[in-house]
């Protein structure tokens, strides 16, 4: 890849985090598909910085990688670990922004379920994956 294309695919980020960015701060509040209701305006700005945040550091990466092109920086197993454990503070992160986990058992029980969902379409964007159909009927089954 050269690096008017390397250019291009970080400007297409940016443009992505920007657009995001407006969107969120400027669009009516609808509820995430796969989250809790965000009830305040504290609410929305700990998701919105939160979401920010995370596609700041994934775009700092990408360019560290644009930088160093080497197979073993892109495809190590540090590096596939180091991608996970971000995902999964983000996830964290927003799911803290929603629900109280040391609240009460609902709250406790709302946050595992917003992390977990969170996490599970991280999962499905990193490997541009849609979820099975039949993946309830599977958790009905075990």
């Amino acid at each position: 890849m050269n690096n008017r294309t390397g250019l291009f695919i970080v400007m297409a980020i940016v443009a992505g985090v920007g657009m995001l960015y407006v969107n969120l701060s400027h669009a009516p509040k609808k509820p995430p598909a796969s989250a809790a209701r965000i009830q305040s305006p504290q609410q929305n700005e700990c998701v919105t910085t939160a979401t920010l945040d995370y596609n700041k550091i994934k775009l700092e990466r990408f360019v560290q990688l644009q930088q160093n092109p080497s197979p073993t920086a892109i495809l190590s197993v540090e590096k596939t670990i180091e991608e996970r454990r971000l995902q999964e503070q983000c996830c964290q992160r927003f799911a803290r922004c929603l629900f109280d986990p040391g609240g009460n058992e609902v709250a406790a029980l709302s946050y595992a379920s917003a992390f977990d969902s969170c996490l599970r379409d991280e999962t499905l964007e990193h490997y541009d994956a849609v979820p099975r159909e039949d993946a309830d009927k599977d958790a009905d089954n075990d």
